[in-house]
């Protein structure tokens, strides 16, 4: 208990206090070197705390699903490889503030520049007043307990954007948000909901941010929305509208007990990036604000580890910040990558993530950029890096000198957790 386990099978305390040394953990190894069970396993199994786990091939939650129920966790499952067997999460759960809606919003639109329709930044940046304005409705609705609105969800979400082009048959009447009279079946589905929205309640966000768009040319007009529906194309499945329905994650309850979430992520399909982004980006933030707002001295009541196997294969959205900022909280990361190279391939600043990691566990490679690295971290030639026998691993820990070590028996290791 509170400890870290190294791939010989050492444990080393996780009080960062007393160490002086962060719990962020580094594993490094080409594939088949053992990162997942001489490191990840016996990690998960040690219950120092809290995790949350990213699970590419859906194994360790099968597998070790019974041990937490046992040790009296509560167990979730989030899997974004088969929506239709994981809990409900939804992300604009996680909104509440106006900056909020500009960041949830601006991950859809700068997601994946290489899918975007228009290479024109002009069409991102009118998307984006739309789908603030839609976020910002629906939830405005959903706190002033609006009648006859749909739930503050993505999929309400993508439905408004899909009215917003299309016409309505209304009364003749002056419209409050662009203060026109507009003639029958002139106004948009959309507007007519915000318009009668501002007649009640007043001007609003979402408002305002709709105006921007409202008085374009109706053909710049339908571009801007076919360019906002765009971004939420890889949502609209009935399997992942069945989890973006309602949310079953609760911050409070996670961290007050005894909790872990497998995280299912696919490590050959990218499609799922986007939400899987936003996912660890809003429980990041969400549990520093938790920290940082509702706990003594700034710490949360239970440590949190992130355990992110096959960290490269997708991104965290200003991950080399954040990870700078959360030991004070309680919160440690282990990340395994198969080269250093290929951690800062998807990250820019990789070097910085691996440089917020006071431990660098490195098991073999293959990739001489890598072994150079090695090779000044260990003081050792480049020969010998790319040369290490199998089921040996460097322990490279700041403030102590580098160790080479033989790895454990993992089927012993994982056994003792048993007994």
């Amino acid at each position: 208990m509170n400890k870290t386990v190294y791939p010989n099978g050492e444990h080393f305390s996780r009080d960062d206090k007393r160490t002086g040394v962060n719990n962020n953990i580094c594993v490094c190894g080409t594939s088949g070197t053992g990162k997942t069970r001489s490191c990840i396993i016996p990690n998960m199994l040690e219950l120092s705390g809290n995790y949350i786990v990213t699970d590419p091939k859906g194994f360790l939650y099968k597998k070790y699903k019974k041990y937490y129920e046992d040790n009296g966790y509560d167990v979730k499952r989030i899997s974004f490889i088969h929506p239709s067997e994981s809990v409900c999460y939804n992300p604009l759960a996680f909104v509440h503030s106006t900056h909020d809606i500009q960041k949830l919003a601006y991950s859809f639109v700068k997601a994946d520049k290489s899918a975007n329709t228009h290479n024109d930044p002009y069409w991102d940046e009118q998307a984006l007043f739309l789908i603030n304005s839609v976020f910002a409705y629906l939830l405005d609705c959903e706190r002033l307990d609006a009648i006859d609105e749909l739930p503050a969800n993505l999929n309400s979400a993508i439905n408004y954007i899909r009215k917003a082009n299309e016409r309505s048959l209304v009364a003749a009447r002056r419209d409050a948000i662009s203060f026109v009279k507009q003639q029958p079946s002139n106004m948009y589905v959309y507007e007519v909901a915000l318009d009668n929205f501002v007649i009640q309640y007043g001007e609003s966000f979402a408002s305002k941010q709709y105006k921007n768009i409202l008085s374009a040319p109706e053909k710049t007009y339908s571009t801007i929305v076919t360019a906002a529906l765009s971004k939420f194309s890889s949502l609209e499945t009935d399997e992942l509208a069945a989890m973006l329905e309602k949310n079953d994650i609760n911050i409070k309850d996670f961290v007050n007990s005894k909790s872990i979430y497998f995280v299912e992520v696919s490590d050959t399909d990218s499609s799922m990036n986007l939400l899987i982004n936003i996912f660890f980006t809003q429980m990041l933030n969400a549990l520093c604000e938790y920290a940082d707002t509702k706990c003594k001295n700034g710490r949360l009541p239970r440590d949190v580890i992130f355990i992110m196997d096959d960290f490269p294969s997708y991104y965290i959205t200003d991950f080399d910040k954040i990870i700078n900022n959360i030991r004070s909280r309680g919160i440690s990361t282990i990340i395994t990558t198969q080269t250093l190279k290929q951690l800062s391939n998807v990250y820019p600043n990789g070097d910085a993530i691996v440089s917020n990691c006071d431990t660098l566990l490195f098991m073999g490679t293959n990739d001489y950029e890598t072994a150079v690295l090695i090779s000044q971290r260990t003081n050792k030639p480049k020969y010998e890096i790319l040369n290490m026998p199998i089921n040996t691993s460097y322990i490279i820990r700041r403030g102590a000198q580098p160790q080479f070590v033989q790895n454990a028996d993992t089927e012993e290791l994982i056994e003792s957790y048993y007994i």
